[in-house]
């Protein structure tokens, strides 16, 4: 299908019953204005291949998605979205969506996989997730066997984030955000190249639960309370802080796309992340926090503490008196 493109104003039913490939040179173009109810392909769906759909009922893809899709939701119908391989593409909803992505969501530190729901999420990853998670709204589940090099920045509550396997599963290298919103045009401003837009920035919303085996090297931040967090085997090198939302321009360099490689250790960048300008201090309780049974090696527990200029909970500055709890 190189250089193939479909354009309607409604496609009601597709089913490809091959694969969905291009070339460098020539893409592949599916989109329709209005509601689609079925979108099946049996095999791959590559590289260079864009679909753009008015509304979507349900989406299985067979094997690998590489491609981009957006869903515009011009009437608001939640799409059902499965992907039976890896996922190294990116997909776009305007609402809420329910996604399976049934091997990796991202199959390596450098992917650019990437998901952005402007509603309600319910993620699904029954692999390792390499990839990046905006969610506008409320993210219901987040679960994945492992994570690594993994962001994810909610501009609602979080109800529950897990790994698979709650003793062996691994948090790695990993940001994990509630409360932090990036506004109406679901866009990070980065406060040098792009500014924020309206109901940008943080928000005074919890985590309800996060549980995994392993933590390490990774930031679970939340605008409000913590309910639960759970680390339970073993955590080293990361922070638990309630009360407490990272800048907007912090998010924005994260999941900048060119700053990839820059952050293959985010405990080089700690300071600079959570010291932001844009961050946002608010008041917020931590409930159950668990340590782990074999390990807890440098990690910083804190509820409702500014970081402060330097970008370090612990060592005293200016502003780190400031406390809301």
């Amino acid at each position: 299908l190189a250089g193939t493109s479909i354009q309607a104003r409604q496609i009601l039913a597709a089913t490809i019953g091959g694969s969905i490939q291009s070339s460098d040179e020539l893409g592949v173009t599916i989109s329709s204005e209005y509601q689609t109810n079925t979108f099946n392909v049996s095999g791959n769906v590559g590289d260079n291949v864009t679909i753009t759909l008015g509304d979507l009922g349900s989406a299985n893809i067979g094997g690998d998605f590489g491609g981009d899709l957006t869903v515009n939701a011009t009437i608001g119908a939640r799409p059902n979205v499965t992907i039976n391989g890896d996922m190294d593409g990116t997909a776009t909803f305007a609402d809420s969506a329910t996604l399976t992505v049934r091997g990796d969501f991202g199959t390596d530190s450098d992917s650019l996989a990437r998901m952005d729901i402007h509603g309600n999420a319910h993620v699904t990853i029954q692999g390792d997730m390499h990839g990046d998670l905006v969610v506008g709204s409320r993210l219901e589940s987040l679960v994945a066997d492992n994570y690594y090099d993994a962001n994810v920045f909610v501009g609602g509550r979080i109800n529950s984030i897990s790994t698979t396997n709650t003793t062996t599963g691994n948090v790695v290298n990993s940001v994990f955000q509630a409360g932090l919103s990036a506004g109406d045009d679901g866009i990070f401003a980065d406060n040098i190249d792009t500014m924020p837009d309206v109901f940008e920035g943080g928000t005074l919303e919890k985590i309800v639960s996060f549980v995994a085996g392993n933590v390490s090297n990774s930031i679970i931040a939340a605008g409000h309370d913590i309910d639960t967090f759970r680390a339970n085997t073993s955590i080293s090198d990361s922070t638990v802080v309630s009360g407490f939302v990272l800048g907007h321009s912090a998010a924005a360099s994260l999941l900048n796309s060119s700053n990839k490689a820059d952050h293959a250790d985010i405990s080089d960048d700690m300071s600079e992340i959570f010291g932001a300008t844009t961050r946002t201090l608010y008041y917020g309780d931590l409930g159950t926090v668990y340590l782990g049974t074999a390990t807890a090696t440098n990690v910083n527990v804190i509820a409702g503490l500014d970081v402060g200029e330097n970008g370090v909970f612990g060592i005293i500055d200016d502003l780190e008196s400031r406390v809301l709890s």
